[in-house]
């Protein structure tokens, strides 16, 4: 299964959203992302995600991969980059900015952290604790 990932950063924050209280991993923190369907590219499962702000979609870069098994998926992730502008969070349901530094306090899925992990890595973005 393909499920692109959207890291968008502000400031030494990135931005973050609570998957449902029910269904798999719940209650958990995560960057933006989701499954990629047959007749949709990874760009457009990112639209969906970040409807009500389009403008990070026109900045995001893709930078690289994740690969991930949970249960009996072997998920491909191709990791997304943005800088955000301004701190507008997107959407309905919970999302928040959180600082690089308080990233570890947060119960995220361990996908996400492949993501934030390579993205902080590769460039190098300041206010992460490692």
């Amino acid at each position: 299964m393909t499920w692109p990932l959207g890291v968008i950063a502000h400031h030494g924050n990135i931005l973050l959203r609570r998957r449902a209280q029910q269904g798999l991993l719940a209650g958990l923190w995560e960057v933006p992302g989701g499954k990629q369907e047959s007749d949709e590219t990874a760009r457009q499962v990112l639209v969906r995600q970040f409807a009500s702000s389009r403008g990070l979609l026109n900045r995001m870069k893709l930078v690289g991969e994740a690969r991930h098994s949970i249960t009996r998926y072997k998920i491909r992730a191709p990791i997304f980059f943005s800088s955000a502008a301004t701190r507008t969070i997107p959407g309905a349901g919970e999302w928040r900015w959180v600082p690089l530094s308080s990233v570890a306090q947060y119960p995220l899925t361990s996908l996400s952290i492949k993501a934030i992990r390579f993205v902080v890595s590769r460039l190098r973005i300041s206010g992460a604790k490692r």
